[in-house]
């Protein structure tokens, strides 16, 4: 290894052997940052990425959604949830839509008052509400069962644009939609 390590510099370099090789590359870093840090010209401060610019998920009424990919995810994505369906039901319908976040205030304010009891020190996640519908797709299927499933996933290029596909892995049965990427 340390021939190989010498062949990529100037003969005039000293390659040494001491030391861990964890402590080699902490010691490495800490030296191209001192480096970037007192160079001339001033380095980036920030690497951009392609990042989503609003929370999509499942829509499960008009004032709530579930995300499945949250704002500020970066691109490409993919999440895969699942979904139960209530047995006999023949049809699974799948709302996808972009979402935005629920202040705490109005979250607090629909609470009930007997839920005070509740230890305060439980962090609820952020609750999310549609902003925009993105498609809507009915899946065919037999009859569901207790165990009936619909898996969905969502999947976003660096182009922006969102691909979702629900299937019910037993029988197979697969439905897909396309959004474009929103300017």
């Amino acid at each position: 290894l340390q021939t190989r390590v010498a062949l990529m510099f100037p003969e005039s370099t000293q390659v040494r052997s001491e030391g861990e090789l964890d402590e080699v590359v902490a010691s490495g870093c800490a030296a191209q940052a001192s480096l970037l840090a007192q160079s001339a010209e001033p380095a980036q401060a920030a690497v951009s990425a392609q990042v989503l610019n609003a929370p999509v998920g499942l829509r499960v009424s008009s004032e709530r959604m579930e995300p499945v990919l949250l704002k500020n995810t970066p691109l490409p994505a993919k999440r895969t949830v699942k979904v139960v369906l209530p047995a006999g039901e023949t049809r699974a319908y799948i709302a996808v839509s972009e979402g935005e976040s629920v202040p705490k205030a109005e979250v607090d304010e629909d609470e009930d008052e007997d839920e005070e009891s509740a230890d305060e020190d439980d962090e609820e996640p952020p609750r999310y509400r549609p902003s925009r519908l993105l498609a809507e797709m009915i899946l065919e299927l037999d009859e569901a069962t207790d165990a009936t499933r619909v898996e969905v996933s969502f999947f976003v290029g660096t182009d922006g644009k969102l691909t979702v596909t629900a299937t019910e892995p037993v029988s197979g049965k697969t439905i897909t939609a396309e959004i474009p990427a929103s300017n």
